[in-house]
């Protein structure tokens, strides 16, 4: 097994299909789909990080928006998180990845400005070699354009030691 990682963030139903998706969903599907099956042939670990949102909201546990867009396999990891660094919500999580060799992490998904931001800080913090694709983590407009969010999402995470590809 390779020592690097994809941890793909909320990839859940809500974020990416119905009333609530992410503007160009689609398109996100489509970026996600190839960065998924190409870790599986690099013989990487995927990691797919789950939100468990609270009651009402459109990621509720159990509820149809809080279900994975895509199908984990087997040997797949599924994680579930209530705070936007899973590592937060998992303490043991940082030492179960290394000690399945992992030394990178590839973190790719949903929202750029909350858990994709927060996840590979704790990443960092944790002694992981990060990386976040640019093309590989959206947001919505909020206040300002999505694209504006996910370029200062950037700038802050390279300071922090981040490789932003």
């Amino acid at each position: 097994m390779s020592d690097a990682a994809l941890v793909v963030m909320d990839a859940q139903r809500a974020m990416l299909e119905g009333p609530d998706a992410l503007p160009n969903a689609e398109i996100m599907i489509a970026r996600l789909r190839t960065a998924i099956d190409l870790a599986r042939r690099s013989d990487r670990l995927v990691v797919f990080v789950q939100n468990d949102g609270p009651p009402g909201s459109v990621d509720e546990p159990d509820s149809i928006g809080w279900e994975l867009f895509f199908d984990p396999l087997p040997e797949d990891w599924v994680v579930r998180k209530t705070t936007p660094d899973v590592f937060d919500s998992n303490p043991a999580l940082a030492a179960e990845l290394a000690a399945a060799g992992i030394t990178r992490l590839v973190v790719v998904g949903m929202q750029s400005e909350y858990c994709v931001q927060e996840t590979s800080l704790g990443a960092v913090d944790a002694g992981f070699d990060v990386q976040v694709p640019s093309a590989l983590h959206a947001t919505f407009d909020d206040g300002r354009p999505a694209v504006d969010i996910a370029t200062d999402v950037e700038l802050l995470l390279t300071a922090a030691g981040v490789t932003i590809t």
